[in-house]
């Protein structure tokens, strides 16, 4: 799943959903992996670690790292216990939504000014967002896609069900749902980290007179984002004949 902004329009709207499975398995590979591996388009994730992981099962070395909110809101405020997607979202909501109308409020009045046709279409993209997208936190999946199976008495069970893989994919009852659900991620992830990069605008260092936090993470959080990254694909030797002796 893409998202580049609300006023980018991928010919159905701003969210773009890319099913790699069955019948589409290697369109990542076959079409994104230019996009991925291109180091000028900066691309920013929540838990770069695991998502470099899986592209590099995918025969994907992802360039262009350009942040990783996960690690933003641990420099925000390193005291929070949890740091998932679900709880940064819920936690920032007030923010995340301030920060999303002043995003959208600003390139409206930018594209109202503009008579050439590509800006019209934008703002026609960016009102038709505003009208119809007004999510702001993520829902799990087990609230998403879980159900408690009846009984033979017809109550219902005690046990959380979740529906297997091939019917998130492919059935009728699921696709919206699991559509829904996965392309939020990345519409929910861009204003994330205009609100994280915010914050952390707005607390001071006296560290190496860079002046705030943001600065700080573009110096040395990111790249070591991305060095860790590769720590964690080289791995480490370790003496196999030690370790038995202890």
């Amino acid at each position: 799943q893409c998202f580049a902004g609300p006023d980018l329009d991928f010919g159905n709207g701003p969210r773009l959903f890319i099913d790699n499975y069955a019948d589409a398995e290697g369109i990542i590979e076959s079409v994104f992996k230019e996009y991925l591996e291109d180091d000028s388009m900066k691309k920013v994730w929540h838990n770069y670690g695991f998502d470099r992981h899986i592209m590099a099962n995918h025969g994907i070395d992802l360039k262009g790292f350009g942040g990783d909110t996960m690690h933003m809101a641990r420099l925000a405020d390193p005291s929070r216990l949890r740091y998932g997607l679900k709880y940064i979202t819920q936690a920032l909501e007030s923010e995340i939504i301030q920060v999303k109308n002043a995003i959208i409020a600003e390139q409206v009045e930018r594209l109202s000014d503009c008579d050439d046709k590509k800006s019209k279409e934008r703002l026609e993209t960016l009102q038709k967002y505003e009208a119809n997208f007004l999510r702001i936190q993520k829902v799990d999946i087990q609230s998403t896609f879980g159900f408690y199976k009846r009984l033979a008495t017809g109550e219902q069970g005690k046990i959380l069900m979740m529906p297997n893989l091939e019917l998130m994919h492919c059935s009728e009852q699921f696709v919206p749902a699991w559509v829904e659900y996965s392309a939020f991620d990345a519409e929910i992830l861009y204003f994330l980290r205009e609100t994280l990069a915010l914050q952390l605008s707005r607390i001071q260092t006296p560290q190496e007179l860079m002046g705030d936090l943001q600065i700080l993470y573009q110096r040395y959080w990111l790249p070591f984002g991305e060095l860790l990254t590769d720590m964690e694909s080289v791995g480490f030797k370790v003496d196999t004949r030690h370790l038995r002796k202890a």
